[in-house]
């Protein structure tokens, strides 16, 4: 990661809206709960000014 820490951090999306999410985050410093800005750019939403660099998501079950 970045500021010092190798490790990086986790986030867990706690709302979506229709421009936001929120979310809390551990080994941040402070901000353990933020909204961010969420934009749709062709087609794909992304959170604004932001890089990635992975997700987690729980498996799909088919009913």
């Amino acid at each position: 990661g970045d500021s010092g820490n190798p490790f990086g951090h986790i986030g867990i999306i706690t709302e979506v809206g229709d421009d936001f999410v929120e979310l809390i985050q551990q080994n941040i410093g402070t901000k353990t709960r933020q909204k961010l800005k969420l934009v749709k750019y062709a087609g794909i939403y992304t959170i604004a000014d932001y890089d990635i660099l992975g997700w987690l998501r729980t498996p799909c079950t088919a009913e």
